[in-house]
């Protein structure tokens, strides 16, 4: 009697073990096709009657040709990309030139039978929305309207253009490099949001038969109040200042091909080269690396939200103009000026922290990098001009450049608030478990650079400076070096052993002339010799 009492409550609660897995597997197939139906893609058909958008000629006659004739046809292919305002839905229009007719894909709900807002992106040259070329026009309104009647959608929109343009005339085949032209480099649908281009480039334009080379389409800096064109001709810089009134929101602009003529007249002007790129070759490699230029500018220096040795916050003036390395010193670089890794102390370059040609030197100390730097300048002196060197940066410099310097936009982190972005920290880099697939150092440029197109500014490896520690002192200080001797160097930037509070742009640390370690590197600076 007992066993089967037992046998019979064992029965039923199997039974109800089973009914309990049915009515969750029950639950879960129906939360799973809610989701299918929520994620799912509808296809209609769109009514547009615009013509394709154009720019206009601009008001100082200066262009008097527009980008095409008027003509009500779209190319085949094109593509508007849609946001509908009070829902959330979004979706891509395709124009068939053959049938003349739109058809849209879409994901989410649309109000039906109800006049709506939405708002309309088109690219023109330009089908991958991720990489946007600086050749590529950008139209866009906030304000259309649209009506969602028997699964047909029926749009209206007026697009304008989003940036100002601008082409060269001049010899046909002249080919012209600009750089650094301020354009937006991608659009992000889900949160309808431009992402401006943020490192340096380079786009080379050609003169065609006609003339004239094709439209590069970008915006004024609100910074220096206009456009800088800065190009170079077969590798001689020139530069011309655009102001605001004369680079205006969907307008046409043409300029001259620069000569040294026209710098006699003063149109254009001989800039700096913005970026310098060095070549050794030497010890068996033969290895290339990029100098930014950092212009001179005054900005403040501390924080009120980090350590104590971060303040007080004062103001800073660096008045030369300087360069520095666009990446940290890469191990190939390294070998290729000193035919070795570091080996004092046992410590050399190993797959447990990180080996590769791309990967940053590191157990390096003040000392080893003063030899490396006497070097290095040796074996490049046909490379360098008159009066300058390649040197440490002081800290203020090294803190100016990775703030973004002229073009700072007050970021955490040197390019962005997010560390992830940009830094190989303690998070991606050393806290992963057991498995250690990321432990160490990581290959240069394998995260977002900050506003002047410099990478690894947070994180992978701390950075030498010239100065030795010393309290910062409250009153404005202009191009300062630290004390003149002490015990310790200032080393910036945090490191893929670090947390994310030590790899902030304002985060201060500092160690031993002799000092080594698997997450200490060096940053060049080419510029006067300090003090100088």
């Amino acid at each position: 009697m007992i066993m089967s009492q037992i046998l019979s409550k064992y029965i039923q609660r199997l039974l109800s073990l089973l009914c309990l897995t049915f009515v969750l597997f029950s639950c879960s197939n129906e939360d799973d096709s809610i989701s299918e139906v929520q994620e799912e893609e509808h296809t209609v058909q769109m009514l547009f009657l615009a013509a394709p958008p154009t720019y206009y000629d601009a008001d100082d006659g200066s262009e008097a040709k527009t980008t095409r004739a008027a003509t009500a046809d779209w190319p085949d292919g094109a593509r508007l990309y849609l946001r509908f305002n009070n829902n959330g839905a979004t979706g891509t229009a395709t124009y068939n030139a053959a049938t003349k007719q739109w058809t849209l894909a879409f994901k989410g709900n649309l109000n039906e039978n109800l006049d709506d807002t939405c708002a309309v992106w088109y690219f023109e040259n330009n089908t991958i929305v991720s990489n946007i070329k600086p050749t590529a026009a950008i139209y866009h309104t906030t304000s259309a309207t649209y009506l969602f009647h028997n699964d047909v959608v029926h749009l209206r929109a007026n697009l304008k253009p989003t940036e100002a343009r601008i082409r060269f005339h001049g010899t046909p085949g002249t080919k012209i490099d600009i750089i650094n032209w301020p354009h937006y480099s991608s659009f992000n649908l889900s949160t309808t949001t431009l992402v401006e281009v943020n490192e340096r480039s380079v786009y080379t334009l050609t003169v065609g038969s006609d003339g004239y080379t094709p439209y590069i389409y970008g915006h004024n800096n609100t910074t220096i109040n206009g456009v800088l064109l800065n190009v170079e001709i077969d590798k001689t810089p020139f530069s011309r200042k655009l102001t605001s009134s004369q680079f205006l929101l969907g307008r046409s602009y043409s300029t001259t091909v620069p000569t040294e003529s026209q710098v006699a007249a003063g149109i254009w002007s001989h800039n700096v080269s913005l970026y310098r790129t060095f070549t050794l070759s030497n010890n068996g490699k033969t290895v290339s690396f990029n100098m930014i230029w950092i212009k001179e500018g005054s900005f403040q220096m501390g924080s009120t939200t980090g350590y104590s040795d971060e303040l007080p916050v004062h103001g800073v003036t660096i008045t030369k103009d300087y360069y520095i390395a666009q990446t940290e010193v890469t191990q190939a670089l390294w070998y290729a000026v000193m035919g070795q890794s570091p080996t004092s102390n046992g410590s050399k370059w190993s797959s447990e922290y990180g080996l590769g040609n791309e990967h940053p030197a590191y157990f390096i100390s003040h000392e080893d990098c003063q030899s490396f730097i006497l070097a290095l300048n040796s074996k490049l002196s046909s490379q360098l001009k008159s009066g300058e060197t390649f040197r440490f940066p002081t800290e203020a410099e090294w803190n100016f450049a990775a703030k973004g310097g002229n073009k700072s936009k007050g970021y955490t982190y040197a390019g962005s608030n997010l560390i992830s972005d940009v830094a190989w920290y303690k998070v991606n880099s050393y806290d992963i478990g057991s498995s250690n697939a990321n432990y160490g150092t990581h290959a240069v440029k394998t995260k977002l650079a900050n506003e002047l197109g410099l990478y690894d500014m947070s994180g992978n490896v701390w950075e030498w400076c010239y100065d030795w520690v010393a309290d910062y002192r409250s009153n404005w200080q202009t191009d300062p070096i630290g004390p003149t001797s002490g015990y310790s160097h200032i080393t910036r930037g945090g490191g893929w052993f670090a947390d994310a509070v030590d790899n902030r742009v304002d985060n201060r640390c500092w160690s031993e002339p002799s000092y080594r370690a698997s997450d200490l590197g060096l940053r060049l600076c080419l510029g006067a010799p300090i003090g100088q």
